[in-house]
């Protein structure tokens, strides 16, 4: 099994494979388990840390090929290799939390099925990378982890030098998702 080759079939429809979790998330809203606390928390920190990351890797990240004009290593990817994917399960999870629907096991569903569909995407990703920056990317692959943040990494120096106006932009979409699906579990939980 070429995990590699699995991650860019995964990599073209990602954006779309969270889909089922979230219609589940809304027909099983459950008032009696629901966290909006909590699960709001998960969504605002997820979404920031999209926000963030996007602000230094750029409007590439919402193409259906992998691609990168650049090796980006400041920012949130000076601790994680990943922090966008890491802000998208954050997100995922705050819904599910916030819905409580078929608690608890829409989250362990929704944590595993998200990694299996992330780590080979992470896999072709790194694929990509190291052929296109070589010995660049391995040095950067051996200092930063690929998914648990390293915080002890993080300098401080570059943390806001991203660009958040297009970052902002970018995320427009990901904004009507998620207003939309807690919206819609929000009359969920009212009406029924």
């Amino acid at each position: 099994m070429n995990l590699a080759r699995i991650g860019r079939a995964f990599f073209r429809v990602r954006g779309y494979m969270g889909v089922p979790i979230f219609l589940l998330a809304i027909i099983f809203a459950d008032v009696r388990h629901c966290m909006p606390a909590p699960g709001l928390l998960f969504v605002i920190f997820g979404e920031a840390l999209r926000i963030w990351s996007v602000s230094f890797s750029g409007l590439t990240t919402r193409s259906r090929q992998i691609t990168a004009p650049k090796l980006t290593t400041k920012g949130p990817y000076s601790v994680t290799r990943n922090p966008i994917y890491i802000g998208n399960f954050l997100i995922g999870f705050g819904v599910v939390l916030f819905s409580g629907a078929l608690y608890p096991y829409l989250l362990l569903a929704y944590t595993v099925l998200f990694w299996l569909e992330y780590i080979p995407i992470i896999h072709a990703e790194e694929e990509y990378l190291s052929s296109k920056f070589g010995q660049e990317f391995e040095a950067y692959r051996s200092r930063v982890p690929r998914i648990v943040p390293n915080l002890r990494l993080f300098r401080g120096e570059d943390a806001l030098k991203g660009d958040f106006k297009t970052a902002l932009y970018s995320e427009r979409s990901t904004f009507i998702v998620i207003l939309g699906t807690l919206f819609a579990i929000i009359i969920k939980l009212i009406i029924f």
